[in-house]
């Protein structure tokens, strides 16, 4: 006859197994929950009239643990019932008694033996899944951002801070678990008072790539084994008052210094001597002539660079995008860095298209198998190595903290000073600057003839040159370059009618922006 199972009913279960009297304690809560004594052994069971399984000893659960119990014969009848098989069963009660607490959760267990019979995933395969989908769909900077940020880069710091995760399904991952890997950051970074001194933009970038991944772990086609979110309602980091201006945060309000126009001089023609890739070395004097970010530099492919034959003051249009519109931006190039650009173009067209099918102005150089070149674009830590010789004793940024987006904010910065010279008003040249500098500003169609500039053409090679005077100016006329060091050497174009018919379009063209006309001679 069944009983509810107490303290009464194990002690009388204890007394069978010692004088090895055979019986069965029947549970009336829990149908088919009971406990056999047969050879002198006491055993948790659960019987029913199609199956049965033995899930512990008697002794494997405290009298205090009655609802564990009755809560794993439940969840072993409802998996019967969804056709599990006891060898899936064993796999959960063997996660639920090795759990390393006093209060083990069948939940969890659940999760665990998910990962082994259906392929749940674990923190592991969640980070590696999600990085290698946003590989594919994200841009590469946000790529190479989360890369990092959720410690899958090499040797990455923050690999430590997610230790306590290490190979736990995502299903067990709580609010807190995320809150402790953000909390390692900071307290890596240093605290003071409670109040975090460093690494608050570190941890701000892991917690945004935590939330990318589990959105992504949460998309019902992926089998995952993720019930829930995590990192809905993290709270805020909490960040030094700037305002107090107390010895504390003295190093948190610190503002560096921009780049000089002398560092930035003899930072770019000390590049020219030295042995850094060829392609390294044009994609900075490219960034640091033009503003744009290194992203913007690295991932931009050939025909983005486009020559203008015929174009009375300027040889070179690069073509900045796509913007969210799918639409380009053009950007005369002034001398320099039109050279820049022209030999990274000749550099691409020297390669054969039949053996190596990367599109990129700036390649990757690194092979991805035995002789077979990589398909991406150049390594951000090729343009690194860069700016950590020119750190070194005896380098043009000798003990600077100087790196590839401070090009672009020293373009900001003394543009944004010599404004006047440009015409416009102190006030409106940050609004004009950004006219160069902007990511969104798209006009056109990449498909669209390249002499076909938008109406700012005209404002941003004024500014783009300007920038190449302040820098070739910094020491004084006389340390100017001679004009050679820009000729772009490249073999004739034969000049058939049509060309000269495209260029006389240009020309006029011209006139009407810049008011100035060119002269061509038409051929037979």
């Amino acid at each position: 006859m069944a009983e509810y199972i107490d303290k009464k009913t194990i002690d009388r279960a204890r007394s069978a197994a010692q004088s090895r009297t055979a019986a069965v304690f029947r549970d009336s809560d829990v149908a088919g929950l009971c406990i056999q004594v047969k050879n002198g052994s006491a055993h948790w069971w659960v019987m029913t009239k199609n199956n049965k399984i033995s899930f512990a000893p008697l002794d494997g659960f405290r009298v205090d643990q009655m609802p564990l119990v009755r809560e794993i014969a439940a969840k072993i009848k409802a998996s019967w019932k969804a056709g599990r098989k006891n060898n899936d069963i064993k796999i959960m009660v063997s996660a639920l008694l090795s759990q390393p607490t006093t209060t083990p959760s069948v939940e969890a267990a659940e999760n665990v033996a998910a990962v082994k019979i259906d392929g749940a995933w674990t923190w592991e395969v969640l980070r590696d899944e999600y990085l290698a989908w946003a590989k594919i769909y994200k841009s590469d900077a946000m790529y190479a951002t989360y890369r990092s940020a959720l410690g899958a880069a090499k040797n990455s710091k923050l690999t430590s801070d997610f230790k306590h995760i290490a190979g736990k399904p995502i299903a067990n991952l709580t609010q807190l678990d995320i809150l402790t890997v953000r909390q390692n950051i900071l307290e890596r970074g240093g605290m003071v008072n409670g109040i975090p001194k460093d690494n608050v933009r570190a941890a701000e970038q892991t917690e945004n790539g935590l939330k990318a991944a589990f959105k992504f772990a949460m998309d019902p086609r992926r089998v995952t084994g993720l019930k829930m979110n995590p990192t809905i309602g993290l709270p805020a980091v909490d960040q030094p008052d700037l305002k107090k201006r107390d010895i504390v945060n003295a190093d948190d309000i610190f503002d560096r210094p921009y780049m000089s126009l002398k560092q930035l001089h003899d930072f770019l023609f000390w590049l020219e001597d030295k042995e850094f890739s060829h392609e390294a070395k044009r994609a900075v004097t490219l960034q640091a002539l033009t503003g744009q970010r290194i992203e913007t530099v690295t991932t931009t492919f050939h025909n983005q660079m486009a020559r203008t034959y015929g174009s009375v003051l300027f040889d070179y249009v690069w073509y900045l995008g796509p913007d969210k519109n799918k639409l380009y931006r053009p950007l005369p190039l002034p001398s320099w860095a039109a050279w820049a650009g022209h030999t990274a173009l000749m550099r691409y067209r020297e390669r054969s298209p039949d053996k190596d099918a990367n599109n990129f102005l700036f390649p990757q150089l690194k092979k991805r198998y035995a002789h077979i070149p990589g398909n991406g674009h150049i390594s951000n830590k090729l343009i690194n190595d860069i700016f950590q010789a020119a750190r070194k004793p005896g380098g043009p940024l000798e003990g600077t903290a100087f790196a590839s987006h401070d090009l672009r904010r020293a373009f900001v910065s003394h543009v944004g000073k010599k404004g006047r010279k440009l015409g416009f008003p102190y006030d409106d040249i940050v609004s004009e600057v950004a006219k160069v500098t902007h990511k969104g500003e798209g006009k056109i169609s990449v498909i669209q003839k390249f002499y076909d500039l938008d109406t700012d053409s005209s404002l941003k090679l004024k500014m783009l040159q300007l920038w190449q005077d302040m820098i070739l100016g910094a020491y004084g006329e006389a340390k100017r370059p001679d004009d050679r060091w820009f000729e772009l050497d490249e073999p004739e174009v034969p000049l058939t009618r049509e060309k000269w018919l495209q260029m006389q379009e240009q020309t006029e063209d011209d006139f009407q922006e810049f008011g100035v006309f060119g002269e061509y001679t038409e051929p037979d």
